[in-house]
């Protein structure tokens, strides 16, 4: 082979790898959620009952920004709280993670009331130039005895200062 087909090959494969590649990269980071995950706060709290179980998130106080913000998880019994972050939609703002109330070294302190587990967390909201913040809480889940797992959205605003 020349050096000119010895390119024109490498050209090839390079546009096909940068497109195999793109192609992988919009399978799994623009995976829409299924419209049955998702679920607008309203009276500072959300529901969810499915397959997978129960799942009930409560703000302790409206959701407001460089605030600390209490975070309520109710969730069945069998399921598993694996991680809670939030998100800006309308802003880059990276992720924040949903941190345990008297933070310990254990990943997440659960305690049982009436075959349901629970969870407190804290977050705080920074703030940007945006007047209108909108916000993603993401709860991921999974069942203890199947191991399939969920991510619940939850979306809130804030007003800016």
């Amino acid at each position: 082979m020349n050096k000119s087909t010895k390119n024109s090959v490498t050209l090839v494969l390079i546009c096909l790898l940068s497109v195999l590649t793109a192609v992988i990269y919009t399978e799994n980071v623009n995976e829409p959620l299924n419209r049955g995950y998702e679920c607008r706060l309203s009276d500072q709290r959300c529901s969810f009952d499915g397959d997978l179980g129960s799942l009930r998130v409560t703000f302790e106080q409206p959701p407001e920004i460089e605030e600390e913000l209490i975070i309520d998880f109710y969730f069945s019994a069998n399921i598993l709280l694996k991680r809670a972050w939030v998100e800006g939609d309308n802003m880059y703002m990276g992720k924040t993670p949903v941190v345990p109330e008297n933070s310990t070294d254990e990943a997440l302190k659960l305690n049982s009331i009436d075959a349901l587990n629970s969870f407190k967390g804290i977050i705080f909201l920074g703030s940007c130039t945006e007047p209108l913040m909108k916000w993603n809480l993401f709860v991921e889940m999974e069942n203890s005895t199947t191991k399939e797992k969920r991510i619940y959205r939850i979306s809130f605003d804030t007003n800016s200062m």
